[in-house]
Formats: structure tokens, sequence, C-alpha cells
């Protein structure tokens, strides 16, 4: 039988250069032009570490849901920070194969 391709990528060579995410929600009941809300999450590196960039005109949150915004903040941190590694895949013989498909 034959061993199924599997594509791998070198370990130290590939990491995440930027992560940026962008959340839509209606417009609030204070906000004069209706048009929504818009709320863009980005990480950036400038070397010593992933860190977040938040841009927005207004998005508006309130107190019971402000954990979700910041926990939604440390997990992209922490994905660009700490991508997912590339675990061993078994074949269909069983045997370990590198990398994902």
């Amino acid at each position: 039988m034959k061993k199924p391709l599997v594509f791998t990528r070198p370990r130290n060579h590939v990491s995440i250069a930027e992560i940026s995410v962008t959340y839509q929600q209606p417009s609030d009941s204070c906000e004069e032009d209706g048009m929504g809300q818009t709320l863009k999450v980005s990480t950036d590196d400038a070397g010593a570490g992933s860190y977040a960039v938040i841009e927005t005109e207004r998005w508006a949150v309130e107190p019971q849901d402000a954990e979700w915004l910041a926990q939604a903040v440390r997990e992209l941190c922490g994905l660009a920070k700490n991508p997912e590694p590339m675990k061993p895949k078994k074949s269909a013989e069983g045997a370990e194969d590198e990398g994902e498909e």
C-alpha cells in the first residue's frame, strides 16, 4: 500500500509575522450615524515579543462582556507567540510521519 503524501515545513524557519482579526457589531443607541461598529485587533512584534494593536473609531461593550474582549486579545497574542506546533501524523500503515497534510 502506498504511503500518503505529507507536506512538511521547516520548524525553525517559519513564524507568524502578524495576525489580524476584524470584529463587527451593530451600532449602539448612542451612535449617530448607525453604520455599525468595527474593531480590528492585530499583533505586531518589534523584536521583544508579540503585542496587541487595537484599532476602532467606536466599539461599545457592556461591562459583563468586557472579559470576552480581553480574552480574545490574549488568545490572539498567544497564537502569534506560540503557533500550533506541527505534530507527527499517523499514515494509513500506522507509522508516524513528520508534518501536516
